[in-house]
């Protein structure tokens, strides 16, 4: 069994993973999951992450916030 929503890129290749411009792709994605999982235990996690796991505002520049122009912290 696939676990959460399926990626939006995956889902609707061709369109940008933009909540702010497709609200209703994501909900839809939100609630297939939902409707796949229910009747099984499940602990949901509400966050917003990026595509493949990566910052959000890579796919949706409209999100670009200061911590983005920091430099890696030394390792």
């Amino acid at each position: 069994m696939e676990l959460g929503a399926e990626m939006f890129l995956r889902a609707f290749p061709g369109k940008q993973a933009s909540y702010q411009k497709h609200p209703e792709l994501f909900e839809q994605l939100w609630q297939e999951a939902i409707e796949r999982q229910k009747g099984e235990k499940i602990v949901w996690v509400l966050s917003f992450r990026g595509q493949g796991d990566k910052p959000f505002w890579e796919n949706d520049p409209s999100f670009r916030t200061i911590l983005r122009n920091f430099p890696p912290l030394p390792s």
